[in-house]
């Protein structure tokens, strides 16, 4: 069991972005057009298999789709330094409104305390810094738009 445990946990930090690449990244996710970088959201949904639904209007962008549950995708204010509680509640009465079972709200900045107490109290998935780094990562690297693993 040790052993299982160890080579989990080696395998675990060998993924991790380090913090010098996750800076990296998170540069270059804000220096990317809207446009782009709401097309390289939808694709690293994809690939972690959620089908992406494109919202014209309203407070979320997309819609997804993974074993049978609905969740919104919001990440307009992906440039924002620190993001506070309001973005997340209306993100929440947009899940609510849209009868999705959870939402998860995309930053390449922070969050304030309060928005970080909301979203935990909601059960809202706030994307950003290594995770967001990790998932959009993987896009970026394959369009060759971040270097190889430092």
């Amino acid at each position: 069991p040790f052993l299982g445990t160890g080579a989990f946990a080696a395998w675990r930090q060998f993924r991790t972005p380090s913090p010098t690449r996750v800076n990296e990244t998170l540069a270059t996710l804000r220096e990317l057009p809207w446009v782009q970088f709401a097309a390289l959201m939808a694709e690293a949904f994809r690939r972690e298999g959620y089908q992406v639904g494109e919202l014209e209007t309203g407070v979320a962008n997309y819609e997804l789709h993974k074993n049978g549950y609905k969740s919104l995708l919001c990440c307009k204010r992906w440039k924002i330094t620190q993001t506070g509680i309001g973005p997340l509640r209306e993100l929440y009465e947009a899940m609510l409104a849209r009868d999705a079972r959870d939402c998860i709200y995309v930053a390449t900045g922070d969050f304030t305390e309060p928005a970080r107490a909301f979203a935990l109290e909601k059960k809202m998935r706030l994307l950003h810094g290594a995770e967001l780094a990790t998932l959009a990562g993987r896009v970026l690297r394959e369009k060759k738009q971040v270097p190889a693993r430092t």
